[in-house]
């Protein structure tokens, strides 16, 4: 189960931070088609502001969806959303993909607290900071990897051009639902889910 939980965090950590490398290449042009280039500075400003009330709000609630959906669920439910968000992206340059980054931060407000709350009492005090670090680590490392990688498949060295961007985006969509399947397969062999308590005699 630490195992499942290690991947899905590495995973998510890269799928958290996509629409931070890549959205203010679609704010600005956005924002282009409307003769309001230069304001991107400040929509972006608005677009995190906006992200964190939203994340907020998200967090209302995620006790409850959770009773709904079981742990397994909502944090599939959080992955999902973030290659979703991704697939949007790719699909599209418009006024959609500035909406759509409203609920960047969402998938951890709905996910984050219920994964620590999973690992912790498995894990003994004096190793807990230390998977939670490499669980971090990992996921930068990886993170990094794939930027890197993708870099090198842009064709231009100054502003990358949306065609290099949706392809770029396009892969990391693939490779998320390829991931999003193998962790949806294993879960419950992995028992993600805690065990029920035994029924009152």
């Amino acid at each position: 189960m630490l195992r499942w939980i290690f991947v899905l965090a590495m995973v998510m950590y890269g799928f958290s931070h996509l629409p931070f490398v890549f959205g203010q290449p679609f704010i600005a042009s956005a924002l282009a088609d409307v003769g309001l280039g230069d304001e991107t500075p400040l929509v972006s400003g608005a677009v995190s502001a906006v992200m964190m009330w939203m994340s907020f709000f998200a967090s209302l609630y995620a006790i409850r969806l959770r009773g709904r959906l079981g742990l397994t669920g909502i944090l599939l439910l959080a992955f999902g959303m973030q290659i979703g968000l991704i697939a949007v992206l790719t699909l599209t340059q418009s006024w959609i993909a500035i909406a759509v980054l409203f609920l960047r931060i969402v998938p951890d407000a709905l996910s984050h607290p219920f994964k620590m709350g999973r690992i912790q009492p498995l894990l003994r005090d004096e190793v807990r900071a230390t998977y939670v670090s490499m669980q971090n680590l990992a996921g930068k490392l990886a993170f990094a990897v794939s930027l890197f990688v993708a870099a090198g498949a842009a064709s231009n060295v100054a502003e990358m051009p949306y065609a290099d961007i949706r392809a770029i985006l396009g892969w990391y969509v693939a490779a998320g639902a390829m991931i999003w399947t193998g962790l949806a397969l294993t879960a419950r062999r992995a028992g993600v889910d805690p065990a029920p308590p035994p029924p009152r005699t």
